[in-house]
């Protein structure tokens, strides 16, 4: 098994570099089944980082491109790494492969493990994006609060030990204050910080790593030869699909 996590923007173009390509990477394989390779790329156009909704809309078209290549490249499936799911919709019209977005999966994932949930977030801004998603996936009423950290996505990639004092704070006052009962962390930035095990363990409760469960949640459903209806996503003129 083959699959592709493609990164919504020009990563290696900030200041992290190839580096931080390759860091994550190196948690992708290590954290992946024996049996599923893992490869990671970034989009060709588009913002550095998506730190808003007009970050998320600049990168669909790389978003789309890159997700038809990898199916003809031969891949399996692909993660589409942004907790965001920009794109998602598009991409599965286009494709047969399974995509899967680590924003939706988390979501459905926080909401199994407890009867109340929050997110652990970046900047406020993107709280309408996070309710948003919460809404579409029909659990509104299961999402007890979102806690703001006022870190952009480059903050929690350069200043790991800060942002993880602020992370784990806003954790423990999600759970002691609001009544959350589980946890996500609302950017994939956080995901690769690779502290969800540390914190579920502090706090004695699940805290969803978006990285994790999205790579599971591929290989479950190639494993399981499961597609995405075609009567939901149905093909894109232009765009022949072989199902």
């Amino acid at each position: 098994m083959k699959v592709l996590y493609i990164v919504p923007g020009t990563l290696s173009q900030t200041e992290l570099g190839t580096e931080e390509l390759n860091r994550r990477l190196g948690i992708l394989r290590k954290i992946a089944p024996p049996d599923m390779k893992v490869d990671i790329g970034e989009v060709d156009e588009g913002p550095d980082s998506i730190e808003s909704f007009y970050d998320e809309y600049l990168s669909i078209p790389g978003v789309i491109k890159g997700i038809a290549k990898a199916e003809n490249d031969g891949y399996d499936g692909v993660v589409l790494g942004c907790f965001g799911d920009p794109g998602i919709i598009a991409a599965r019209e286009m494709v047969d492969i399974p995509v899967v977005g680590p924003g939706e999966v988390s979501i459905h994932a926080a909401a199994m493990l407890g009867d109340k949930f929050s997110i652990i977030g970046v900047g406020s801004e993107f709280n309408y994006g996070y309710i948003k998603q919460v809404r579409d996936a029909g659990l509104e009423s299961r999402l007890v609060s979102i806690k703001s950290s006022n870190l952009t996505v480059m903050d929690v990639n350069t200043n790991y030990e800060e942002s993880k004092r602020i992370i784990l704070k806003l954790c423990r006052e999600a759970v002691e204050k609001d009544g959350a009962d589980s946890l996500l962390l609302g950017c994939m930035s956080m995901a690769f910080m690779d502290i969800s095990e540390e914190l579920s363990s502090e706090l004695d409760i699940p805290v969803v790593n978006a990285a994790k469960v999205s790579l599971y949640n591929l290989y479950s459903l190639i494993k399981s030869k499961l597609f995405f209806s075609p009567k939901t996503y149905g093909a894109v003129k232009g765009f022949p699909r072989r199902r």
